[in-house]
């Protein structure tokens, strides 16, 4: 499998997140910066028409995120921030 290559800074904004949230979904806990990233991540993913097991792709975000650097971690956090 080719490697997956997100973009840096991130492309998904705080906007991004909140207007694609259910209505009743709005008041609930904002998500984390782990979060952010894995959404950014399965778009990247449909983008390069992979087609993977959501089990295969939880496996493969978790160790993207752990294999990333602290500033790339940091932007996700920022937009966590912001949501």
């Amino acid at each position: 499998m080719a490697k997956i290559e997100l973009p840096f800074p991130p492309t998904i904004t705080a906007t991004d997140i909140v207007n694609r949230r259910k209505p009743s979904k709005i008041k609930s806990k904002s998500p984390n910066a782990f979060l952010i990233y894995r959404k950014a991540f399965l778009d990247q993913l449909s983008n390069s028409k992979h087609n993977l097991k959501m089990t295969d792709v939880s496996k493969l975000v978790s160790t993207y995120w752990k294999n990333e650097p602290e500033n790339v971690k940091e932007e996700y956090r920022k937009i966590a921030a912001q949501v």
